[in-house]
């Protein structure tokens, strides 16, 4: 994620409301891709718009180190350093999980904030419990649920019988609420106005307890621990049994569980959408899992298996090959820049922003092109999402450069050579069917990670590739004047 390419909705939050700065991020909130506390922090640091993985994303990666590190230290006096080393591996070694908290957006906070609150609730902690609410939900809004979840079930299950101490924890709720409005109140009337057709727009992902299963066997139950994700009714099952566990044990571990299943069930009930906004219950749930584990697991040998497992994994997970990005706009850009002049003007369809946001500001990136300047090599066409504008196929003649990525299997940038001029290549990968027909450059699925192979002296790009592939010939543009 240090290196790998942003992907469409990154691009948006960084070019529409971080990279604007900090008055866009806090009154701006047409599209519900405004985390808005991570894009107003993001907005405050230097080099802000830039799309380079590491600076997009680097406050997702301290808030994900952050979780780590309170989640260790918040176990170590209730169950002892092994436990949290424990809690640590099970966040670090799921890379379903990372592959979301690491985005350039809220996710990587509101981990963090769920694990405050879980130390606000084995702490006592009311205030700290109040703040942890207020940022959270000021990162990613579905975090109000889990809030309110946490207030309730601290109440019945964990708030001392004083009524001291239920005058605190209601005051703590209270100024939560206030808080969460106060920061949202420049952009209220856009949020829930996004809110109310989100499910239309979006797609509603909580609509059984298959959604409930898919997140815990996502983002508790790390599919590379047990080599595949969890069948979704062994992990309903999984669920049921954690909280009978927390009942047994009681204390914070019931309200951390309880909470978790609430928050759960009122995603169900209001069918909030995307499971991935729901990443945040993980921390929470693990702590109630681990506080709430037998006396048995506590033995050496236990341990001792436990251990083997998750270091067994973290080699597994170290031999597996680099994967894919989601999208890859780093390597189309690269190639384009490196390939074609300035002056030649790129059409894609969907989304220009993203494609924009990688070549030079000189180059024309339109939804349109003139079919004539395509045919004589003086335009280029970029084709990904298909259910997205008209296949652009280029007629015949035409060359099509496939760059392998997750979403859509495969980003390609179509063109014409020029005229008078051809393309040549050896080495038995690239399939070229005779002239006058529709050629197409063939990548295979590479089982290694990406190489920079050598077209020519003016193309140079990271197509992935099983091996070295040598040019036996190379078109380019004359350099521009």
């Amino acid at each position: 994620m240090a290196t790998t390419s942003l992907w469409n909705d990154e691009i948006y939050s960084v070019v529409l409301f971080s990279g604007p700065g900090p008055l866009v991020a806090v009154t701006d909130y047409h599209v519900p891709n405004n985390h808005v506390l991570f894009n107003l922090a993001s907005s405050l640091l230097p080099g802000r718009g830039s799309v380079e993985p590491l600076r997009a994303r680097g406050i997702s990666f301290v808030a994900f180190f952050g979780t780590l590190a309170v989640g260790f230290l918040l176990l170590r006096p209730l169950a002892g350093a092994w436990v949290g080393a424990v809690f640590v591996a099970l966040l670090a070694l799921n890379r379903e999980l990372l592959d979301v908290a690491l985005q350039a957006r809220g996710y990587g906070l509101t981990l963090l904030f769920s694990t405050l609150a879980a130390l606000a609730v084995c702490r006592r902690s009311w205030a700290l419990l109040a703040v942890a609410s207020v940022l959270g939900t000021y990162a990613v809004p579905t975090f109000a649920l889990f809030s309110a979840s946490l207030f309730l079930a601290v109440l019945v299950f964990e708030c001392g019988p004083s009524r001291p101490d239920r005058r605190r924890l209601l005051f703590a709720a209270i100024g939560a609420a206030l808080g969460a409005l106060l920061l949202y109140l420049p952009i209220l009337r856009l949020l829930l106005t996004n809110a109310a057709t989100y499910g239309d727009a979006w797609g509603e992902s909580y609509r059984s307890w298959r959604a409930v299963a898919e997140t815990f066997r996502l983002y508790v139950a790390s599919p590379d621990l047990f080599g595949r994700p969890l069948p979704a009714v062994l992990a309903a099952l999984a669920l049921v049994a954690l909280v009978f566990l927390a009942v047994r044990r009681g204390g914070p571990a019931l309200a951390l569980a309880v909470a978790s299943l609430g928050f759960l069930t009122l995603c169900l009930v209001l069918r909030t959408p995307q499971i991935r906004t729901t990443l945040f219950v993980a921390p929470p749930l693990l702590v109630a899992l681990l506080l709430s584990l037998p006396e048995p697991f506590n033995r050496s040998s236990v341990r001792l298996a436990v251990s083997a497992l998750l270091v067994f994994t973290a080699v597994r997970l170290l031999e597996r090959p680099r994967p894919l990005p989601l999208e890859d706009w780093t390597s189309v850009g690269r190639f384009i820049e490196e390939t074609f002049p300035a002056r030649i003007p790129v059409r894609a369809y969907w989304p220009v922003v993203c494609l924009k946001s990688y070549v030079s500001p000189e180059r024309r990136v339109e939804m349109e092109i003139d079919a004539g300047a395509f045919s004589r090599g003086e335009a280029i066409a970029l084709r990904n999402d298909p259910n997205r504008g008209l296949v652009f196929e280029g007629g015949a003649g035409s060359v099509g450069v496939h760059f392998p990525q997750r979403r859509w299997n495969e980003q390609i940038v179509v063109f014409h050579p020029p005229v008078d001029r051809h393309v040549t290549f050896a080495g038995g990968r690239f399939v070229l069917t005779p002239p006058g027909r529709y050629r197409s450059l063939v990548v295979a699925r590479p089982a290694r990670p990406p190489i920079v192979i050598p077209l020519g002296d003016r193309i140079t790009t990271s197509v992935p590739w099983p091996g070295p592939v040598e040019a036996a010939g190379a078109w380019a543009y004359p350099s521009d004047p």
